[in-house]
């Protein structure tokens, strides 16, 4: 196993793990799980997904719980490993190949999100003052004005 942390939690987990784990020193300049070879998501509340996605790019499959979050980034694709038992999950997510959770990650991109996100949105008018009934007010609770008369 390898872990990534601050000193404090290295120092802490070595005491305990001595004989399981591998601490890797974090070299800036590469990617913290690049040498991993699963990314573990034990959370079952935490449903952001961008640090799986991070692992993603750097070709390491995830193994995760079956919640939101790791269902919406994994789903039914071929990069990771999602169960109720997560060493379940580990031991399935070795199997996985590292090439296609690499092209998986790169089909996920800010333009792509962006994209995503103005295909949800539909155009919205805003009625003029006068085509609003008299008494009617606006979001700030300021009534509109008499609309002129014809």
């Amino acid at each position: 196993m390898n872990y990534y942390g601050n000193d404090e939690e290295r120092v802490r987990l070595i005491a305990g793990l001595r004989d399981l784990a591998d601490f890797l020193d974090q070299n800036p300049e590469v990617p913290a799980p690049w040498g991993a070879d699963v990314f573990v998501f034990p959370s079952r509340t935490d449903t952001f997904g961008v640090v799986q996605l991070e692992a993603l790019a750097c070709g390491v499959p995830v193994a995760a719980y079956p919640v939101s979050g790791p269902k919406d980034v994994i789903g039914d694709h071929p990069i990771g490993a999602l169960d109720a038992d997560l060493r379940a999950a580990c031991l399935k997510a070795l199997t996985i190949s590292r090439v296609a959770c690499r092209a998986f990650a790169l089909t996920r991109s800010w333009d792509r999100s962006a994209l995503q996100f103005l295909s949800h949105c539909v155009a919205a008018t805003v009625p003029r003052a006068a085509d609003v009934p008299a008494g009617v007010f606006d979001r700030a609770g300021v009534p509109h004005p008499e609309p002129p008369s014809a």
